[in-house]
């Protein structure tokens, strides 16, 4: 069992004095509510860190509908040129383009490309498979819209559970995805690693809330890899775009993202586990509050663009 960074300990007693553990029977509504609370007051509020580029609202048309996002463009981006479309966490059910916001500004501003973040459709209103489809058609519509040189996807917990999801899909269908950063992803509801039992309690994602989200996301559907990208088989898997997966030591779901990163490995993929020792769940949104955050994130950053360079034979390198 890992040590808790000490900063990561300070900024827990504060959140728990800030925003104390709400009630059990919370309305949806209710719970967007607060988690915008936490960001706007705790995690990332105003002003907004400074963007060199234009940051946009906008409407994706697709075979399905209309999907909201938010695009980042550097200013030496091009529109043809890298893309990482980003999915926003927030257990399926509370995250959205606000609380993605600075996650999306850094990871475009790190690595100097344009970033698309998806305000896909919310559970339990919306339950599987509303995000995952919006998830895809958002995709399949930059890439076929944009036409980008290099099109890879992101996400943190839940989002990062629809970018594996897509990841998989895109394979199966011959459709373009270069990459994939999975930030602690969500990748399988049975929760039966050794990680959700030894951190079920006392490390901010308690074991009830994330059966809550898992139920409220899954609704009745039959359990497959488009839910839970953990069971897709191992021929799927085998020809699915390479990823970085940086986890937090102590959550619940570090094992199913290590386990991931590890099988995919097995089967030839270029992939990378990055543990996050002594973080918690959440802890893109922890940077500006505890330094280890901020390392992680750069790292998981510097890996990743490390790998979509090399993909695309750019030897150009960033300062990190």
């Amino acid at each position: 069992m890992g040590a808790l960074d000490p900063d990561v300990g300070q900024f827990m007693e504060t959140l728990a004095r800030m925003f104390p553990v709400p009630p059990a029977d919370v309305s949806p509504t209710e719970r967007r509510l607060s988690f915008r609370q936490v960001h706007e007051q705790l995690l990332h509020p105003p002003p907004p860190p400074a963007f060199a580029g234009d940051i946009v609202d906008d409407i994706v048309a697709t075979d399905d509908g209309e999907v909201p996002v938010r695009v980042y463009s550097p200013a030496t981006s091009t529109p043809t040129g890298p893309t990482l479309v980003f999915f926003p966490g927030g257990g399926w059910v509370i995250g959205d383009l606000e609380t993605g916001d600075a996650t999306a500004r850094s990871l475009a501003t790190q690595m100097d490309l344009t970033v698309i973040a998806v305000d896909y459709r919310k559970a339990p209103e919306h339950p599987f498979p509303a995000a995952f489809e919006d998830a895809r058609a958002a995709v399949r519509a930059v890439a076929q819209q944009r036409r980008p040189s290099w099109l890879g996807v992101a996400g943190d917990s839940s989002g990062g559970n629809l970018a594996a999801a897509v990841a998989i899909d895109c394979a199966a269908a011959r459709h373009q995805c270069d990459g994939q950063l999975l930030l602690y992803p969500a990748l399988d509801p049975r929760m039966d690693t050794d990680s959700h039992r030894r951190y079920a309690r006392g490390y901010l994602l308690e074991r009830e809330l994330m059966e809550f989200y898992w139920t409220s996301y899954r609704a009745e559907a039959p359990l497959d890899w488009h839910i839970a990208p953990a069971l897709a088989p191992d021929e799927m898997l085998s020809e699915v775009a390479p990823v970085v997966v940086a986890t937090a030591e102590l959550d619940p779901l570090h094992d199913e993202g290590r386990d991931y990163a590890g099988r995919l490995l097995g089967l030839g993929i270029a992939a990378t586990h990055l543990p996050g020792p002594g973080l918690i769940h959440g802890w893109v949104d922890h940077t500006g509050l505890v330094p280890a955050a901020d390392q992680a994130l750069r790292r998981a950053v510097a890996v990743f663009d490390a790998l979509r360079r090399a993909s695309t034979g750019d030897a150009a390198t960033t300062e990190r």
